[in-house]
Order: structure tokens, then C-alpha cells, then sequence
């Protein structure tokens, strides 16, 4: 049971643990783009004086302009132009263009921002025109690189009550013409009187539902596959790890653990789609979703995450429900 649950959460996590600092500040902070995006000629500006949003942004590491960037404040929020997000030194991703609001977004965005304040009550976040950005220092590479890049769309919102603690993060997805769509929903508790300061020090919760839905037509082998192969490679005897040799072990260990739950906690219908599912790897074609239902809720400490500490009682207390149809 313990493999079970170890095996399932490394197929379905969300993202790099050592990652998973940076992700949740930037959700509850900034976890929104509209999805109105008509927008009227914006006005006029003063040239001299910045806006808060370029003001902020000047300070942000890993921020970067592109050709023709521009940055416009909004009442709850900021648009950007043409900007480039750096991950690594040798990668990025470009962005179109990104609306960010949220409730007293431009309160945050102040010199001496209140960050003992509980979440923001509301927040919508939407791009447009997503591609990865090779930076190798050779033109050659990046310009292949640059052309051979289908552009994606992302949005999210949320709700919160800062009176029950109640976190609703809804369909936060990514979606190419190109390569189909990937979405997340969440119902998240967090800890009643919580502040900004106090999450980012000690991010805890606790997760009563989490679904997650792919319509794949190549965005698993673009964005989730490369990550797994790098969470699950081990070397091997030659000292040296295989990838394809680490996705068929993760393959063998996920359908034995599949098979291994008890039929209180996934039926048999669930079972065989989230079989075939796996079977299907590293090309699982078609549409899948997954639906985890905690009772009593799921405690999530991403300080337990990062140390793998997680208990096997934790990863099995959920009821599962997945569909799959293979094209």
C-alpha cells in the first residue's frame, strides 16, 4: 500500500518539489489573468513616471522585457506585453500577453505592502501566446527552437473566504489549438486567520477535492513527461539513466499499485480506465481525467512535500474516480 501511494502521488503531483516554494506564493499572490480580454485603447500616459505594475516588475529577478513591451496598470491589476520569464540561464518562456487582477492587487504592489493581511478574496489570471524560449547564446539552436513553438493560453481564478478559510481554486488551465488542453480545480481549507506572511513561512492546508483533466494531443509528452523522467531517473548499472528505461519501471510499479487499491477506495470501471491510462505511457492519447475526493480533508505541509515525508494513511485516504478514452 505504501508503494501504492508513493507511485500515485509521483504521477500526479503538480510540479517539481523544488519548485513548489515558488508556486504557491505566486498563486495566492498573483494567481489570475482576466478572461475578459477585450480592451479598450488604453489612454494616455505619463512617460516619466512609472506605473506600479513597471515599478514592481523593474525588481523582479527573473522578469525580463521583449520586443515592443509595454505595461499598463489597471484598478485591480496590471497588463503585459511581450515579456520573457526566465526558469534557467539557458531557458525561459515568452508571453504575449498577461492580465493579472485580484482583489487590492495594487496594494501589494507598494513600497511597503501589508503582507499581514489575509488573501485576497478573489483573483483571475489569463495568458495568451506561451512559448518556451531557448537562451543557449547560439542563434542557430534558439531560432529553431523559437519557430518549431506552438503558443498556448493559460487562465485561472479563485475564490476565498477569509472567514472559513475556504479556498476554491477553479480550472486553472493551459490549452494549444496544437497540442489539447490540461486543467486542475481545487477545494483548499487553509488555516483560519491566515496571513500572507504567515503562508509563505509555513504554507499549510488542507485539500478536500482535487481534479485534474487532460485532452492530450501532445502536451503530456511536452510538459509533463520531461518532468517525470527527471523526478523518476535513477542510474543505472552503467552509471549512466535511461529514460525510456525510468518511464517503463514508473509504468510496472504504477499498474501494480493500481491494482493493489481496495475497491472501498476506486471501482472497478475507475480501475481499469487509470490502468489503461498508465498502460498508454509515455503516449497516453485521447481524454483522462482524475477526480480525488479526501474525507476527512487531506493535510498538505509542502515542508513534509519537499522531504518526501508524506504518509502512506495520507496518499490512500482518497476516493477515486478516473475516466479515460483512448483515441
Amino acid at each position: 500500500m505504501q508503494l501504492c501511494a508513493r507511485t500515485l502521488f509521483l504521477f500526479f503531483s503538480d510540479t517539481k518539489r523544488a519548485k513548489m516554494r515558488l508556486i504557491l506564493p505566486t498563486i495566492f499572490l498573483s494567481l489570475t489573468v482576466t478572461t475578459a480580454l477585450a480592451q479598450t485603447t488604453a489612454p494616455e500616459v505619463d512617460k516619466t513616471t512609472l506605473g506600479q505594475c513597471e515599478e514592481f516588475l523593474k525588481n523582479v529577478s527573473f522578469f525580463n522585457p521583449d520586443k515592443d513591451y509595454a505595461v499598463r496598470d489597471i484598478p485591480e491589476g496590471c497588463i503585459i506585453s511581450n515579456s520573457i520569464y526566465n526558469t534557467s540561464s539557458f531557458m525561459g518562456w515568452s508571453i504575449e500577453r498577461a492580465i493579472v487582477e485580484a482583489d487590492g492587487f495594487q496594494d501589494y504592489l507598494s513600497d511597503t505592502p501589508d503582507l499581514n493581511k489575509h488573501l485576497p478574496q478573489w483573483g483571475r489570471i489569463a495568458i495568451d501566446g506561451v512559448r518556451m524560449k531557448l537562451q543557449s547564446g547560439s542563434k542557430i539552436p534558439d531560432y529553431i527552437t523559437s519557430i518549431q513553438q506552438w503558443p498556448m493560453d493559460a487562465s485561472a481564478s479563485y475564490q476565498f473566504n477569509p472567514e472559513s478559510g475556504y479556498l476554491h481554486i477553479q480550472n486553472a488551465e493551459i490549452s494549444s489549438t496544437k497540442l489539447g488542453k490540461a486543467s486542475i480545480s481545487a477545494e483548499i481549507n487553509l488555516p483560519v486567520g491566515s496571513t500572507i506572511s504567515s503562508l509563505a513561512d509555513h504554507p499549510t492546508a488542507t485539500v478536500s477535492h482535487l481534479r485534474v483533466r487532460l485532452d492530450n494531443q501532445g502536451m503530456w509528452e511536452s510538459f509533463a513527461l520531461p518532468v517525470l523522467a527527471n523526478y523518476a531517473a535513477l542510474p543505472t548499472e552503467t552509471g549512466e539513466s535511461d529514460p525510456e528505461t525510468d518511464i517503463a519501471r514508473l509504468r510496472d510499479i504504477a499498474s501494480k499499485s493500481v491494482e493493489m487499491l481496495p475497491d472501498s477506495q476506486i471501482s472497478g470501471t475507475s480501475r481499469k480506465a487509470l490502468l489503461k491510462f498508465i498502460q498508454d505511457m509515455p503516449h497516453p492519447t485521447g481524454f483522462f481525467s482524475i477526480d480525488l475526493e479526501f474525507n476527512p480533508p487531506l493535510p498538505i505541509d509542502l515542508d513534509s512535500i519537499e522531504r518526501g515525508q508524506l504518509s502512506e494513511q495520507q496518499l490512500t485516504s482518497g476516493k477515486i474516480t478516473a475516466i479515460y478514452r483512448a483515441r
